[in-house]
């Protein structure tokens, strides 16, 4: 990236994505320093009976990824000037390490694979509480006009708004659920229909059917 800043010549509007994924699976490569002096894995080395190894070579991923984002905001800074842009770092999905018996991710809605980081700089206005990825290109179009170097969101928490989560295609998911502060209605297909539905099932359903709808299905 450094070389494309470099050689930018216009002045027009700039859109960077960046998509550095060495906290995926199998957590470690040999391109990763060792810079939390952990143990060294290989895909044979996973496995449940080694969840600490497993952790560890996770963090050290994740030290490799935060050194990564501290040198580009350094091009950056350097090509554009440390207050002439703003930065949102999140992540597409949590990652389980066993807490519920498995490793990784895309098997559940629950808590931990829910939940990113949302890291946010330069940009202001009013942000709900929950949000969902799907609303941050929402965000930043409302925002971003009136974005100050040192503004950043204020995050205003909503018990009457909830996120809709889904596995697989909307048209046929594997699981789907209703997500708000303070609680989560969710149901598995493949279970079948609920002999007692729990609260909040219908409104589920009903979400899911309006996108579904929207989407042309």
């Amino acid at each position: 990236m450094e070389g494309f800043l470099e050689g930018r010549t216009n002045e027009r509007p700039l859109f960077l994505y960046v998509n550095l994924v060495d906290t995926h699976f199998p957590y470690d490569h040999a391109e990763l320093d060792d810079i939390l002096h952990s143990e060294r894995i290989g895909r044979s080395d996973i496995g449940s009976d080694r969840p600490k190894l497993v952790w560890e070579a996770y963090l050290n991923a994740v030290a490799n990824v935060d050194r990564a984002i501290g040198r580009l905001l350094e091009s950056l800074d350097k090509a554009l000037g440390a207050d002439a842009y703003a930065l949102v770092v999140t992540g597409d999905h949590g990652e389980a390490f066993y807490e519920e018996g498995f490793l990784g991710h895309g098997q559940t809605l629950d808590r931990v694979q829910s939940r990113v980081p949302l890291i946010v700089r330069g940009v202001g206005g009013d942000w709900p509480e929950p949000l969902g990825l799907a609303d941050i290109r929402g965000l930043l179009g409302r925002h971003l006009p009136g974005a100050h170097p040192t503004s950043h969101p204020t995050f205003s928490p909503s018990a009457d708004r909830q996120i809709f989560q889904y596995m697989g295609d909307i048209s046929r998911p594997k699981r789907i659920a209703l997500r708000s502060l303070e609680r989560v209605v969710s149901h598995e297909f493949a279970a079948g229909a609920p002999e007692t539905p729990p609260e909040g099932f219908d409104e589920l359903i009903h979400a899911w059917e309006a996108l579904r709808n929207e989407a042309g299905h």
